[in-house]
């Protein structure tokens, strides 16, 4: 009996060595799986690194089909632990977002569908939204993003593809404030035309919580 016992002891030691040794690799395949499933795309992630305080992803791959939707060299993710209990004071507890090396691609097919799915069809009765009591409420970095659109079957050659790089932001969100931020960037034309939009104060509609 204590043999037995002494056997299943050390399986069950050597199983949560295992996780623990692994637990990187296993959230990185999970999260993987999961986004894949939630979202209907191809997602890929290259690395993962888990702290108490934060996740880094490295090597993001979006895609559907043969069709590339997004790619992220590096995006960090800080988080409270804490926030996740009642009281919170940030969804999902939830504190900043970085990304780094960010392309997006965005392609209009002959039939006029897109390669990612856009919202459509007819908008319900108006009413107040619902709302989640707990606020959005954190930092976003952006930098060295590129942003493509491509419409291969465009008549004007020029339109078949468009590039805007350099593309840097920076959001101070708050659902339950004030949010603001800046965006700027440069269209890869000739010449290289910079844009910016900045300071924009977004005040949240009044609406009632969820139940």
């Amino acid at each position: 009996m204590r043999t037995r016992l002494a056997i299943g002891l050390l399986a069950v030691a050597i199983v949560l060595g295992f996780a623990a040794a692994n637990r990187h690799e296993l959230l990185r395949a999970a999260m993987q799986e999961g986004a894949g499933l939630a979202s209907g795309y191809s997602v890929s992630i290259g690395d993962l690194r888990v702290a108490r305080d934060g996740a880094t992803l490295y090597g993001v791959r979006v895609s559907r089909g043969a069709q590339p939707i997004l790619s992220v060299e590096r995006a960090a993710i800080r988080y409270s632990l804490r926030d996740l209990l009642p009281g919170s004071a940030h969804r999902f507890g939830i504190e900043g977002i970085d990304v780094a090396g960010a392309r997006v691609t965005l392609t209009r097919f002959r039939d006029g569908s897109f390669s990612i799915g856009l919202p459509g069809g007819a908008p319900g009765a108006p009413g107040p939204p619902r709302v989640n009591p707990v606020p959005l409420r954190l930092h976003v970095r952006l930098r060295d993003a590129q942003i493509e659109l491509r419409e291969p079957s465009a008549y004007d050659v020029s339109a078949k593809a468009i590039l805007v790089g350099g593309v840097a932001a920076d959001a101070d969100v708050d659902t339950a404030a004030v949010t603001s931020y800046r965006v700027n960037g440069t269209f890869a034309s000739e010449g290289g035309e910079p844009f910016e939009i900045g300071l924009l104060n977004l005040k949240p509609a009044p609406c009632r919580p969820s139940t």
